[in-house]
């Protein structure tokens, strides 16, 4: 993806979120964008929003990424506690 690209979706993005603050979805779709795009910071945030967003209705990929995520930073503790919640 080209840069100028890249940028026009990050955009995007975020007037969707401006609109739709509180839609999990949109959320998800950031925090994947992130991660397709090396910036698993954000995608971490992104996706903490998304388990605060959905309540009890958590998708169990959002946890699992979580937990990739954790794992990469050596998290094993947080990591574990993600796992642990889609073992629940």
């Amino acid at each position: 993806m080209a840069i100028c690209d890249v940028e026009n979706t990050e955009r995007q993005l975020v007037n969707q979120l401006i609109e739709s603050p509180n839609d999990s979805e949109k959320w998800y779709e950031y925090a994947m964008f992130c991660l397709d795009n090396n910036q698993q910071a954000k995608a971490e945030q992104f996706l903490k929003k998304v388990i605060k967003l959905q309540g009890n209705s958590i998708k169990i990929d959002v946890h699992i990424l979580l937990a990739s995520l954790m794992l990469q930073r050596k998290d094993f503790n947080k990591c574990k506690e993600h796992l642990d919640a889609v073992l629940d």
